[in-house]
């Protein structure tokens, strides 16, 4: 049976030195990415959320750049990069921020309920 995922909680601080220190010896092997800033995943190369979208829109004949992303953490920048339009919410790290065409206000908040509602 294989590994499906594994995940490294810790404070914030000692899960970036985890990630700097062996994401260099086992990027190859995994998708290695913080999904939160106290927690680190290792999941399967090719299992990350841009591959599923794909997925979901080959499946439903979507036209990628008509697609709208939201993200806040490290492991939605694939997706926030290849969406038409990459929406970093701005409790984001701010690799998270650069990787993204906008940034709104806080997911605590109605930022994306305000964003559509500005859009529509």
């Amino acid at each position: 049976m294989a590994i499906a995922t594994c995940i490294i909680m810790g404070s914030p601080s000692n899960i970036e030195k985890i990630k700097n220190n062996i994401t260099p010896k086992l990027n190859n092997l995994f998708s290695i990415t913080k999904s939160r800033s106290d927690m680190l995943e290792f999941l399967p190369s090719e299992a990350n959320k841009l591959n599923a979208a794909k997925k979901i829109w080959f499946q439903k004949k979507v036209i990628i750049y008509l697609i709208l992303f939201f993200g806040n953490d490290e492991n939605d920048i694939t997706l926030l990069k290849k969406a038409g339009i990459g929406v970093a919410m701005g409790n984001s790290s701010d690799i998270v921020k650069k990787n993204s065409d906008m940034v709104i206000g806080s997911n605590n908040n109605d930022s994306i309920s305000n964003l559509l509602n500005l859009l529509i």
